[in-house]
């Protein structure tokens, strides 16, 4: 039954709808603007040029800093998260959130049947969002406390880690109750403790302390970036910790401790639901085939990855990752990572970050002892 435009929503109905649509956590905030403190961290981003050719990130500014925007009248922000797993032990050299269908299509699909149980409909009551709106996902996902932002600029959600999609639905309907945030403000990393996992790992320094820098990021340079790869990027791409990738990075998620031991796997939509797109089989037998990756066909390109997230590189730029992960060692120089830096940036590279090991004999080897009790 469609939800009357007067009555407000019943924060239980809502939550209960969220989990039955297959969403594993969820959130309700109150549209508004973005926190000053938030809108001072987009402008840093862009001021310092850290979204790197990410363009559209320039565009609609004024719609970002406030989801009103998007739909007249909007009074409440729903945020939910829907759980990945990690890589397969067998799989092909490729981002872990990569695997399966395209998770805008799963996610927004997913979104409209949470919406229908709700009895919303788009466009005059509600928008649905998965990533590709201008709306900042993460701030609202903090706001309406599904998670908090840890150090590598990740929403986490305690005892379930990182590995999540986020979604919204932006609604003129008012809620009859809101949830608050679980840190008094979007930069505090008090739930992260003493734990700087993240900041070690990153092999090419992109988390700083204003936030991403888009340049430095191996996800951003093997997904969106068009255009050569620096030359530092095939070291980044075999650098410790973590698996070896061409498309993607998951090393900020796989040394996080809150994801050590979380049951996103368990949760993580079944087979039959969100179809695999790479067929077990295929990847027990190619996953690490220089010779079929370094020669892969347009065609092959097309039926292997179709309905994927993959194809956001398209095919020129899924080559030219291969091409540099599969570059001979002798043919890829190794100056320092601040070196590299410099290079990528065009600038003078600032000193790399003092961080304490999180790898040292007081830790446990799950990482727990780092975290807050």
């Amino acid at each position: 039954m469609p939800q009357s435009f007067t009555s407000p929503l019943s924060s239980q109905q809502v939550k209960s709808a969220a989990l039955s649509a297959g969403f594993a956590v969820c959130g309700i905030a109150p549209a508004g603007l973005l926190s000053a403190e938030r809108a001072g961290q987009r402008e840093t981003m862009l001021r310092r040029g850290f979204h790197a050719g990410m363009d559209y990130l320039e565009r609609n500014e004024e719609k970002r800093l406030d989801p009103r925007l998007l739909i007249p009248g909007a009074r409440t922000v729903i945020s939910v998260a829907w759980p990945y797993p990690p890589r397969p032990a067998q799989g092909a050299p490729i981002a872990a959130y990569a695997f399966g269908r395209d998770y805008h299509q799963v996610v927004k699909a997913a979104l409209r049947d949470f919406a229908g149980r709700l009895g919303l409909a788009e466009p005059d009551v509600c928008r649905c969002f998965v990533d590709t709106a201008p709306i900042d996902e993460r701030y609202w996902a903090w706001r309406a406390g599904v998670g908090f932002i840890g150090r590598s600029g990740m929403l986490i959600v305690p005892r379930l880690g990182s590995r999540f999609f986020l979604g919204e639905i932006v609604t003129v309907l008012p809620a009859d109750t809101y949830d608050v945030p679980l840190t008094p403000d979007i930069a505090s990393h008090r739930l992260c403790g003493v734990c700087r996992r993240c900041l070690d790992a990153c092999p090419g320094g992109a988390l700083t302390s204003d936030g991403l820098d888009a340049r430095r990021c191996l996800s951003y340079l093997t997904i969106e970036h068009r255009g050569p790869l620096p030359p530092a990027a095939s070291r980044w791409m075999h650098a410790a910790p973590g698996t070896p990738l061409f498309y993607g990075c998951d090393r900020c998620t796989e040394v996080c401790p809150y994801n050590a031991a979380c049951p996103v796997a368990e949760a993580a939509p079944a087979e039959g639901k969100v179809p695999s797109v790479l067929a077990p089989s295929f990847l027990a037998e190619n996953s690490g085939d220089a010779a079929f990756w370094t020669h892969l066909s347009v065609e092959d390109y097309r039926a292997l990855f179709k309905d994927s997230a993959v194809k956001r590189a398209k095919y020129e730029g899924l080559m030219r990752n291969i091409a540099a992960f599969y570059a001979p060692a002798d043919d890829v120089a190794a100056p320092s990572a601040t070196a590299d830096a410099s290079a990528i940036l065009g600038e003078a590279s600032p000193a790399a970050p003092s961080v304490a090991s999180a790898t040292t004999d007081k830790t446990s080897a799950e990482g727990q002892d780092l975290l807050p009790r």
